[in-house]
């Protein structure tokens, strides 16, 4: 019983869809001179039956184009070259990124260097001997020029 339910409504699809495909086209022009189509002419409209037939090729793109159809090996390497493409980009805008934070880190720490020389506190370095001794003046504003320079080579 239900193997002939199943058969009924496959045949009134079939049926339903075998008369949408061979449905009759109308076309019409309105009296304010539109085209119209329909499957049905309106009431006091002259209407003409279009013969409306489905292509019979899909016209070809020139990927797909006869003869040009890229082989599954073709279409695998294509993906292969846009995918190193773009980890490469990925990679290149990683590195930028990188590369900006530390000059953003190398100009703060010259702007730091240059503001503990101007703030006017006892500076010192170490000696090849590795003892600490206190700038001079003449070194003092050695360093204060020499971070200004800094600064302004490490802050474009």
């Amino acid at each position: 019983m239900r193997s002939g339910r199943s058969g009924m409504l496959l045949m009134l699809a079939a049926a339903t869809l075998a008369g949408s495909a061979s449905a009759e086209v109308y076309k019409w022009v309105d009296k304010a001179g539109n085209v119209h189509f329909g499957d049905q002419p309106p009431p006091g409209e002259k209407a003409v039956k279009e013969n409306i037939r489905p292509p019979e090729s899909i016209k070809s793109t020139p990927s797909t184009a006869p003869g040009k159809t890229p082989s599954l090996l073709e279409r695998d390497l294509e993906f292969k070259k846009r995918r190193s493409e773009r980890l490469e980009g990925e990679k290149k805008q990683a590195d930028e990124a990188k590369q900006k934070e530390a000059r953003k880190a190398e100009c703060e720490r010259s702007r730091a260097r240059l503001a503990d020389v101007e703030s006017g506190m006892q500076l010192f370095d170490y000696g090849k001997d590795g003892q600490r001794y206190y700038l001079d003046q003449e070194q003092r504003n050695k360093a204060l020029n020499d971070s200004r320079q800094r600064l302004e080579k490490d802050c474009k």
